[in-house]
């Protein structure tokens, strides 16, 4: 333990001699000898250099060097349950700015607690004005998960036309109106990631629906492809948790862009869903009123 009358020895960082970057030779101390005093201001190419070296990089989420950060927001519908509710969760814990989207207000509400960074807003996607007008409310986007998804199983033939149209309405043209309402600005700016979830795959409508929807994201990447702008179409097949779907998603990411088609149980899983469908269609059948 040093003693009281002798303060112990300590190196002065700043009195380290090191290379001048103006090539000069030696760099002097920046403060006197002595480690005392107040360090000096140094001047000249060699200053100018050394400061250029010591400012740090440039925010790829910033503007201009040293403006403020450009917010992140990602659009998420279907954010009351399931899987948009997981996604909209993880968004905000990685710090994106999150609008959370659905017609159901109290799973809306449950899906923020505690995420003072998601926005909730109540919509029908199936409404293309209720879209636009929410559009012009939150501002751009950079992120879309389009997971808004009704998939009721029945047998085409006697599915009430009802629920036909209520499913091709949320799941089809739900697709439709938000891609048509955020690409542009995604297109404009050269930047941003549309994901469409396809309902997963039963019977009746719900089947049409989940062919549609992949198909028409392949149509927007023909389209619009290679302008900056990713495309990813989620296949879930039912089964897998919402958790390991998403997992799929975010690895999927470092793929090719022509690559559109994320199907979580891809392997043995997906070679049984032929067989996943004729369950989920006798139980539909066994569960009609006769």
């Amino acid at each position: 333990m040093p003693g009281r009358g002798h303060a112990p020895h300590t190196m002065d960082a700043h009195a380290v001699r090191r290379p001048d970057p103006s090539g000069r030779g030696q760099g002097r101390p920046g403060r006197p000898p002595g480690g005392g005093g107040t360090a000096r201001a140094r001047s000249g190419p060699g200053a100018r250099a050394e400061h250029q070296q010591r400012r740090p990089p440039a925010d790829g989420l910033r503007g201009r060097r040293g403006g403020a950060p450009v917010r992140r927001t990602a659009l998420v519908t279907g954010a009351a349950h399931g899987l948009g509710a997981l996604a909209a969760r993880r968004l905000a814990a990685a710090a994106w700015d999150v609008v959370a989207v659905d017609v159901d207000e109290v799973g809306l509400a449950k899906t923020a607690l505690r995420s003072p960074n998601m926005h909730v807003r109540a919509c029908d996607v199936g409404d293309s004005d209720a879209v636009a007008d929410l559009l012009a409310v939150i501002g751009p986007v950079h992120r879309v998960v389009h997971a808004a998804a009704t998939a009721p199983a029945a047998p085409p033939l006697t599915q009430p036309l009802t629920e036909v149209e209520h499913v091709l309405r949320t799941d089809v043209l739900g697709a439709v109106h938000i891609a048509r309402a955020t690409l542009p600005g995604m297109l404009e700016r050269g930047s941003g990631e549309l994901v469409l979830c396809a309902p997963p795959p039963a019977a009746g409508a719900t089947a049409a629906a989940s062919g549609a929807v992949a198909a028409y994201t392949e149509t927007l990447y023909r389209e619009y492809g290679g302008q900056g702008v990713v495309f990813r179409c989620v296949r879930p097949d039912g089964e897998t948790a919402p958790r390991h779907v998403l997992d799929a998603l975010d690895r999927s990411f470092a793929r090719p862009p022509g690559d559109l088609h994320v199907r979580p149980g891809q392997g043995r899983a997906a070679l049984l869903a032929p067989g996943r469908a004729a369950r989920r269609l006798a139980r539909a059948r066994t569960a009609a009123p006769h």
